[in-house]
């Protein structure tokens, strides 16, 4: 998969003694934050925040809530070697590999987004799966992370999502939806024989609205509520309020232990051929 940054710098301690070197896994929003580190060696995981704020904050708010961050966890910068960050905001788009020119990038982003003349674009590409993910990144984010560690691997977190359902889907023709949830809104991809058949992210105010975008979509695909799996993701677990109108209203309600976790995390191996874990917040 091409995306991001492609390199990757390695910090070598200078002492003499060894000291097991750490990966740090950043997902980064507008509503929160969320840190990993995992041992490279052991992957045993050395330290989770996750880290909700008080309403949506800019880009600027984020970044010094990040050098808050810093300052009050002083594990985020103990023998890092490498670090990747994931972001997760609305400003992005699935494009068909077929028909994605890069010169034409701001083009995918207009008719769902509203992109500024100075914002800076990139994407993600699913190879395997001939999907491009077009998206801006948090640039100021990026740049203070660049400052610190050099070059690394950044992602827009519905590029981790859909890599890691296709992977895992089986050749089948029923229909399956998953649902990604976060603070006031969720990411709904429906699949099909390891194929992508739909994928949009909605914001919701009550349980009730989070049913109804849920019952509209198996409307349109003709989904049937007593047949088809759903799958729930991220911050939502069994007896609340999310959980609970959607298993009122849908026979098969699953919630998966590729991604859910009791400590309100998961890892996600990185796409490509480096088994690089990466973060979704739960």
């Amino acid at each position: 998969m091409e995306t991001g940054l492609k390199n990757m710098t390695v910090r070598k301690n200078n002492n003499n003694n060894f000291q097991p070197l750490n990966r740090l896994s950043v997902q980064v929003s507008l509503n929160g934050l969320s840190f990993l580190i995992q041992n490279t060696e052991t992957l045993e995981i050395i330290f989770f925040k996750d880290i909700s704020f008080l309403g949506t904050y800019s880009p600027e708010e984020v970044l010094f809530e990040i050098k808050k961050a810093y300052e009050t966890y002083p594990k985020l910068s103990e023998n890092i070697e490498n670090i990747s960050i994931l972001h997760e905001n609305n400003l992005y788009a699935l494009v068909p590999k077929s028909i994605f020119q890069e010169e034409a990038i701001s083009e995918y982003l207009k008719f769902n987004t509203k992109v500024l003349p100075n914002d800076y674009i990139t994407f993600d590409t699913l190879d395997v799966y001939d999907m491009v993910t077009v998206y801006v990144p948090f640039t100021n984010i990026n740049n203070y992370f660049f400052e610190i560690y050099g070059a690394f691997d950044f992602y827009h977190t519905s590029t981790i999502f859909i890599q890691k359902i296709l992977a895992e889907e089986r050749k089948e023709n029923l229909l399956k939806m998953h649902v990604h949830v976060f603070d006031c809104r969720f990411d709904v991809l429906v699949t099909q024989n390891k194929s992508v058949q739909l994928y949009n992210r909605f914001t919701y105010s009550t349980p009730e609205d989070f049913i109804y975008y849920i019952l509209f979509i198996a409307e349109q695909l003709n989904m049937n509520p007593e047949v088809f799996p759903l799958y729930l993701y991220g911050k939502i677990k069994e007896g609340d309020a999310l959980y609970t109108i959607a298993y009122t209203y849908i026979r098969n309600v699953f919630l998966p232990e590729i991604i859910s976790s009791a400590k309100g995390m998961e890892l996600l191996s990185k796409i490509d051929i480096q088994s690089h874990p990466l973060l979704f917040s739960n």
